[in-house]
């Protein structure tokens, strides 16, 4: 059996593969059928291909017409047309029906994400219920264990087994390979380009996905299976993910601006590192500090707050110079006055015009020159809070009961611009000139507040689970929580996801581009063993 099936992989892989240097011209295509909702049409044997084998269902519509174009898997031209789900190439040098052959699309989506399929952990046996792909080391089933050992039924192995081209040569194993080609991925989690949060899987050929509820119960996955717009993808990919060589342990804090990269690392301390705005030339600038927590820069310090543990000692806010190094302490947080030191441990390290700010676990934001001194207290809140941003005329906060508050630098007034934002569990809060926007993640899901200057509401611009929000010129960036890095302008408009299927860990930008940590420790193949705790910095341009 396992010879019969090795055969019929091999035979999948020459159709993909196979090249010749006859190439047809575009013009040989006839017999048009076309479609308004993309202007396109499709004719010739592209056509019967196309009709032959499921048609709008398995491949989409057309998005292109059929040119020629160099194949990313012999390097030769041949006459090409991208669907929403697939690639035909036509090459007439072979016998009907494989004179059509489907690029390899899913492998080329993964590439052009920086996703290293295969260092990704594989299988030696397959669990109960599913096959296994040795030449690939993965998987198909019709359910997975995904975050938290919850079981997802997914249906994908059922899907697959029941799609394949027509080919009366072969089986129903090899028509399914034919089609969709070997697993490169598992089973994952993710947002895909309609928006639409997923569980999917990758094939050389295809992306299976079926719909979750964003925020409800994801072991009850909603809607049939369904075949990914790879196509789309593809042409919508603008941009190439590219990894940062460094030879560093994974970072746990990220920061970048027009001066350059920040870096923070360890796991039984902390090493504060820069780099150039390109992310390369990374060298330390602290080294063997205690765990480091929040972290902000200016043109010449790195600011950062840190607390041992292991020590259950006073947390210190400290600053080092960007240049030279020289670590200094600017000031020391004492224990409260029950000796807890968790208590007042700072978080939320932000820079205002000439102080910095932090919160702490009792409900306090503190102020520090930047020249350091002693910490005090300017407001006390009765709920946690969950964000805090500053600026020359005001510090605004964010409370984890739902309201929204600025207090005034110059009179020290207090005033609450919104009361009535929910009980949530994490808050994100920039400004940008005259324009302030809170992102708020609950229960019920989440959403990207615009206000304006005077704490009025302007609009909601998104929905979801946002996390890590940044800003570079017009527009906001943020993460989802699932590996996706989505952005949309700053008065509102569509969002355009720019990364998809990373396992983030920190995230940063300036405008040039945007760096992340990618740690494949923490994604759910991991559970198969083979796990590195090293991660990779990833870069992919916004330009």
């Amino acid at each position: 059996m396992d010879t019969v099936i090795r055969m019929v992989v091999g035979l999948a892989i020459v159709f993909v593969t196979f090249g010749s240097s006859a190439v047809p011209t575009a013009a040989a295509q006839t017999g048009e059928r076309c479609f308004e909702q993309t202007s396109q049409c499709i004719g010739g044997r592209f056509r019967s291909f196309w009709e032959q084998n499921g048609g709008l269902a398995v491949f989409g519509y057309p998005l292109s017409a059929a040119a020629e174009q160099p194949s990313r898997d012999t390097g030769q031209n041949y006459v090409t047309q991208q669907f929403e789900r697939a690639r035909f190439e036509l090459h007439p040098e072979n016998t009907a029906p494989y004179d059509v052959l489907l690029g390899r699309i899913g492998a080329d989506v993964l590439a052009n994400r920086g996703d290293d399929w295969p260092s990704r952990p594989t299988f030696e046996q397959a669990p109960a219920g599913c096959l296994l792909f040795r030449e690939t080391g993965h998987t198909l089933c019709n359910s997975a264990v995904i975050v938290n050992n919850t079981v997802i039924e997914t249906n994908f192995r059922s899907y697959w087994e029941s799609q394949g081209l027509f080919d009366q040569a072969l089986n129903r194993y090899g028509r399914s390979l034919a089609l969709s080609g070997l697993p490169l991925t598992d089973t994952i989690i993710e947002t895909n380009s309609s928006g639409d949060l997923v569980v999917a899987q990758y094939f050389e050929r295809a992306r299976l996905e079926r719909k979750l509820e964003p925020f409800g119960d994801q072991s009850n996955p909603t809607g049939p299976v369904l075949q990914g717009r790879l196509g789309d993808d593809l042409l919508a990919t603008k941009r190439t993910i590219k990894p940062v060589e460094l030879n560093l342990d994974t970072p746990t804090a990220l920061l970048a601006d027009e001066q350059g990269l920040v870096l923070v690392t360890g796991d039984q301390g902390s090493t504060i590192f820069t780099g150039a705005a390109s992310g390369s030339q990374v060298r330390p600038i602290a080294s063997d500090q205690p765990f480091v927590g929040s972290i902000a820069a200016d043109k010449q310090y790195v600011y950062y707050t840190t607390s041992d543990y292991r020590q259950n000692s006073a947390s210190e806010i400290r600053r080092v110079s960007r240049a030279s190094g020289n670590p200094e302490r600017l000031a020391t947080v004492p224990p409260s006055a029950q000796g807890r030191p968790a208590e007042v441990q700072p978080f939320g390290l932000v820079l205002g015009a000439e102080d910095l700010y932090w919160s702490n676990n009792l409900g306090q934001i503190l102020r520090l020159p930047k020249s350091g001194g002693e910490p005090q207290v300017i407001a006390e809140q009765q709920a946690r809070i969950l964000a805090l941003a500053a600026n020359e005329a005001y510090v605004y906060w964010a409370t984890q009961s739902g309201t929204f508050v600025r207090l005034s630098r110059a009179s020290g007034q207090v005033e609450q611009l919104a009361t009535q934002l929910g009980e949530n569990q994490s808050a994100r809060l920039i400004l940008s000139g005259a324009e302030v926007y809170l992102a708020l993640v609950n229960a019920e899901g989440g959403s990207l507040l615009w206000f304006s200057n005077e704490g009025i509401l302007q609009e909601t611009l998104a929905t979801g689970i946002i996390n890590n929000l940044l800003f570079s010129g017009d527009k906001l960036y943020w993460t989802n929580g699932l590996g996706s890095i989505a952005a949309v302008s700053k008065i509102g408009g569509p969002i355009e996801t720019l990364v998809a299927s990373q396992p983030l860990v920190a995230f940063a930008l300036n405008s040039e581009g945007l760096f992340w940590v990618n740690n494949h420790y923490l994604t759910p193949a991991v559970v198969a063993g083979n796990a590195s705790t090293r991660g990779s910095l990833m870069y992919v341009s916004i330009k």
